[in-house]
């Protein structure tokens, strides 16, 4: 997803923030071998920052954990992907609600998120 915003709109800049400091190394060595010049990578949690840090977009798009504690996942999937990528509340849907409830702070006009199969009704 982020070679594709960032090749889309080249002529802007795409901030990506990552709180999990791994993922967030992972996200600077993508954009780097990818060759994203107007990326701006910030490793900071949306929630606790700072917002006067946070620059207006237009859009944001997520992919926030979105599986329920009680759901099953994969062996594999457990062993190669951070619990904190992963799961969390309100039966998945924690993170999102949390978003949606701050939108008025991001001053964004669309929000995209990844979401679970098992979340659609």
């Amino acid at each position: 997803m982020i070679y594709r915003t960032a090749r889309y709109n080249e002529n802007e800049t795409q901030d990506l923030l990552e709180k999990e400091q791994s993922a967030f190394e992972y996200l600077r060595k993508n954009a780097e071998n990818l060759l994203l010049n107007n990326v701006k990578l910030i490793n900071d949690d949306l929630f606790t920052m700072d917002l006067v840090n946070l620059p207006l977009a237009d859009i944001i798009i997520s992919n926030p954990p979105y599986i329920d504690k009680n759901t099953f996942v994969a062996e594999r999937v457990l062993n190669n992907e951070p619990h904190l990528a992963l799961f969390a509340d309100e039966n998945g849907l924690a993170i999102y609600r949390r978003i949606i409830k701050d939108l008025n702070k991001y001053n964004v006009r669309e929000v995209f998120f990844e979401i679970s199969p098992n979340l659609v009704e």
